[in-house]
């Protein structure tokens, strides 16, 4: 069997969802557990509604979660599915009616607490995945519409809960596997899960993808399948780079540097699991559909010795922490890492030496919090406005013409750079 999981783009309009069905119906013989994210930009305006629903201003709020109603109905209405299904037109109604109750209570107390935005998010998903689910049946695929709240078990962390692998892989085979067995085929939405409570969650930015990958690893699929808008991972950000190319193969510990190192295109933690029983995971163009795509495994081929792509990050902040008093090496880093931890602060990068630590860190991740705690006992230099290009490739650390050819460009440049650091598959400046 395989998951195939369907992003916002692929899912934006009624011709979109229509082509994704095209997609899915070569492939029923393979027994394809779907995996969707909201429709379109859903999510964000979900919460912008909720935001402007906090600050009180009931008009913006009222005004956007109207275009989410109208556009949801409206490709209901495209697709045929509001004269055929009375049920459905109900629930799509229900759903509606809930999420206008959030917004009046996110009104009411004048804040947004993340479980509440989670519980509010969530019904991007949940109407995606009714929508598609009532679709495919209208042109003759047998589904069953999931609920991956009874599955997908996380941590109390809202607005970017981690799955609790031990508990969700079990419930997932119990909840799954009985549908794949009667020949259906399981709609159930990425993205959202739930605490052991019963609260709902997110998984943060590109969380449907690591949705999608628990559920395959869970059920030992033969593939995932992650269906975007794009052709699979590119040697560069195209916007910034118009020869960027498409990867057409990448190992698992690159493509996980990939995305250790900015690049938007899989969760960061999407990988790990896939790698653990060896299930590829393969990026297709929900647009070009025949086209090859990247596949991402731990096969080496011809080009493994190359560089596979380049990244960018901007925003960053650097923060370069020195001891002021008489610390040990060991104590003044636990010290560092324990207020990070406590404030649960994931820098991009670190480097240390004896008595000093630098951390690079996106400007989101910053807390001013740290610093007051930090100065008590040391020394911060901060300085804001800074960019990461990072190179991913096999065993870059070991490919010496590369290091030679950066080091060059280094000097003929004349700049001064504040990180230079190289790992097993990355080389970041």
């Amino acid at each position: 069997m395989i998951v195939m999981k369907f992003g916002g783009s692929s899912l934006k309009d009624s011709e979109s969802i229509r082509n994704v069905a095209q997609i899915i119906k070569p492939k029923l013989s393979l027994q394809p557990v779907i995996v969707a994210s909201a429709l379109g930009k859903t999510t964000r305006n979900l919460l912008n509604s909720s935001l402007a629903a906090s600050m009180q201003n009931q008009t913006d709020s009222q005004n956007i979660y109207e275009t989410v109603k109208v556009y949801h109905f409206n490709i209901a209405e495209e697709l045929g599915l509001l004269k055929t299904n009375v049920q459905f037109k109900k629930d799509l109604s229900a759903y509606f009616s809930e999420i206008e109750s959030n917004l009046q209570k996110i009104q009411s107390d004048k804040n947004l607490s993340p479980k509440l935005q989670d519980a509010t998010l969530s019904y991007g998903e949940l109407l995606s995945t009714l929508i598609l689910s009532a679709y495919l049946e209208v042109i003759g695929i047998n589904t069953k519409l999931l609920d991956a709240r009874d599955c997908i078990i996380t941590d109390e962390h809202f607005t970017h809960s981690t799955p609790l692998e031990s508990e969700s892989f079990g419930k997932i085979e119990r909840y799954l596997r009985p549908v794949i067995n009667e020949d259906k085929v399981a709609i159930i939405q990425g993205f959202i899960g739930s605490t052991q409570s019963g609260d709902t969650t997110t998984l943060g930015f590109e969380g449907s993808d690591f949705s999608a990958v628990l559920i395959g690893v869970a059920l030992k699929a033969d593939e995932v399948q992650i269906w975007k808008d794009v052709p699979g991972v590119m040697s560069a950000d195209p916007a910034k780079i118009p020869k960027a190319i498409p990867v057409e193969n990448m190992t698992y510990a690159e493509a996980a540097e990939l995305s250790r190192c900015g690049a938007q295109v899989l969760h960061p933690s999407t990988i790990r699991p896939a790698s653990d029983l060896n299930i590829p995971v393969k990026i297709f163009n929900s647009r070009q559909p025949d086209f090859r795509g990247t596949t991402i495994d731990n096969q080496m081929t011809e080009m493994s010795n190359s560089i596979k792509s380049v990244t960018c990050r901007k925003n960053l902040i650097i923060l370069q922490i020195s001891a002021k008093q008489s610390l040990s090496e060991f104590d003044f880093s636990a010290q560092v890492f324990v207020i990070l931890r406590d404030l649960e602060i994931s820098p991009e990068i670190i480097e240390g030496s004896d008595k000093k630590i630098i951390l690079i860190l996106n400007k989101s991740e910053f807390k001013e919090e740290f610093i007051n705690q930090i100065t008590q006992w040391a020394d911060v230099d901060i300085e804001e406005s800074k960019a990461t290009i990072s190179l991913i490739g096999h065993m870059i650390r070991t490919k010496q013409s590369v290091l030679n050819k950066i080091q060059k460009y280094k000097i003929s440049q004349s700049m001064q750079f504040d990180v230079d650091k190289t790992s097993e598959h990355s080389y970041t400046i």
